[in-house]
């Protein structure tokens, strides 16, 4: 049994680098869910450690922040920013509370480390039976057990650093979808508009995601209401048409028979 359990700790290391690049990615990106789910694979770690190695390892993340409660005005205030809703104050309260908390960081250090490290203890664990086994625990434990919390000025620093990351990366992100407007622009004057079109609607729901990350409305009018189809056959200046389309001051009729108007 010991030795097919060190081969369920080498299947687990497997996977360790994917989930460290996309950990990192979503720390840099602010992106909390990712970072809460790949937590399950360093805690499934923890537990294993316990049940198949027999060193159990407690839980070392920091408590969750409460749930932001509004001021006397109606505001919700999150280092030092006010804002009128409380979704993105709890956002940016799980944000700060995930990267300001050591434990996180030694998890990605863990998934980085342990495909190597735990790779070889696992296959000596296939081999050697359960001495190996507890060789593995211990190496578990040395990072992902319980650690002393970080000082109040190493997380700031931390937070900083990571929201400086996020702001750099939306930067360039804004850059690319501003060069890609400006490279459509030229066949949308001959009349291939669909490029610009498409760029424009995702580079709004780009700019909307974060407008609703601070509390800013959006300021874009209305979409236009569908073309109201109206069906005149044989009537009136639309004589040989089956029917026509109104959309505001154009009007386009349809030739019986054709799947193209003529635009009046």
């Amino acid at each position: 049994m010991a030795r097919l359990r060190g081969l369920g700790l080498v299947a687990l290391a497997a996977i360790g680098p994917v989930l460290a690049a996309v950990d990192l990615a979503a720390l840099l990106l602010g992106v909390t869910p990712v970072v809460l789910w790949i937590r399950r694979v360093p805690a499934t770690a923890r537990r294993l450690a316990g049940d198949w190695c027999e060193l159990p390892i407690a839980d070392p993340y920091d408590p969750a922040p409460p749930p932001p409660r509004p001021r006397p005005d109606g505001m919700y205030e999150v280092r030092r920013r006010l804002y009128r809703r409380p979704h993105v104050p709890a956002y940016r309260q799980q944000a700060h509370w995930l990267a300001s908390d050591g434990a996180t960081w030694l998890d990605l250090l863990w998934l980085v480390l342990n495909p190597v490290v735990g790779t070889v203890l696992g296959l000596a664990a296939a081999v050697v039976g359960r001495p190996a086994l507890r060789w593995h625990g211990r190496w578990t434990r040395a990072l992902l057990g319980a650690r002393r919390p970080w000082p109040s000025w190493v997380k700031d620093r931390v937070v900083l650093i990571l929201d400086s990351a996020q702001l750099a990366a939306q930067s360039l992100v804004g850059l690319l979808l501003a060069g890609l407007l400006v490279a459509s622009a030229a066949p949308a004057l001959v009349g291939a508009t669909w490029p610009l079109i498409v760029l424009v609607e995702n580079s709004r729901n780009y700019t909307n995601y974060y407008r609703r990350r601070v509390g800013v409305d959006e300021p874009y009018r209305p979409a236009p209401s569908a073309p109201r189809w109206r069906n005149t056959a044989g009537t009136g200046p639309d004589a040989g048409c089956i029917g026509s389309f109104d959309a505001g001051p154009t009007r386009t009729a349809v030739l019986a028979g054709q799947g193209s108007g003529l635009r009046a």
